[in-house]
């Protein structure tokens, strides 16, 4: 993104077939909304994060990085520049069906997130206490193009859906720790 947050005005360039992938679906969506006048809300989730979900995926930042630690693995899969906007799987539900009773949210684009940004570092210290594992000497990044660091304008979910996040950070990855 040009500026942080990130609204759902901003410019899109995707990056990744993941990313062009997901503009398309919104494209495909707006079409088939106005050649057969449905109601389509489209909803950009940032980051959604939760119990059970796999590693190896696109988004997987959490399972990732408790394979990381799990593994006691001297290597971590992101840039520890890395700062992503998280969303717990609850939140991120509870917008999905709160748009689709929204009077307000048809034809709208509309940003699913925390609002905030928590860095690869931060989420590391959160997870190296709730897994009870000592910190890794001599950790270091794995090689990427460039770190990722993206945070959602929410102020529209608010507004629209009536949806604020309720699962803190450091709340869900306990909920995640949990599960395991």
């Amino acid at each position: 993104p040009e500026s942080l947050p990130v609204s759902e005005a901003c410019p899109l360039r995707p990056e990744s077939l993941f990313a062009a992938s997901k503009l398309a679906a919104e494209m495909y969506c707006r079409t088939y909304s106005s050649l057969h006048r449905l109601e389509v809300v489209a909803l950009r989730y940032f980051t959604v994060y939760g119990p059970r979900q796999g590693s190896g995926t696109d988004g997987a930042l959490i399972p990732e990085l408790i394979e990381a630690l799990l593994e006691r693995s001297a290597v971590l899969p992101h840039d520890d520049a890395t700062a992503e906007d998280l969303t717990y799987v609850d939140d991120a539900v509870e917008a999905t069906c709160a748009a689709g009773e929204a009077p307000r949210a048809s034809g709208q684009t509309i940003n699913i997130g925390s609002g905030r940004m928590s860095s690869v570092l931060e989420i590391l210290h959160l997870l190296y206490y709730l897994l009870k594992v000592t910190p890794l000497a001599g950790l270091r990044p794995a090689s990427v193009a460039r770190p990722s660091q993206v945070q959602a304008e929410i102020t529209l979910a608010a507004d629209l859906l009536g949806c604020t996040p309720r699962v803190s950070l450091a709340m869900g990855l306990g909920r995640v720790v949990r599960a395991m």
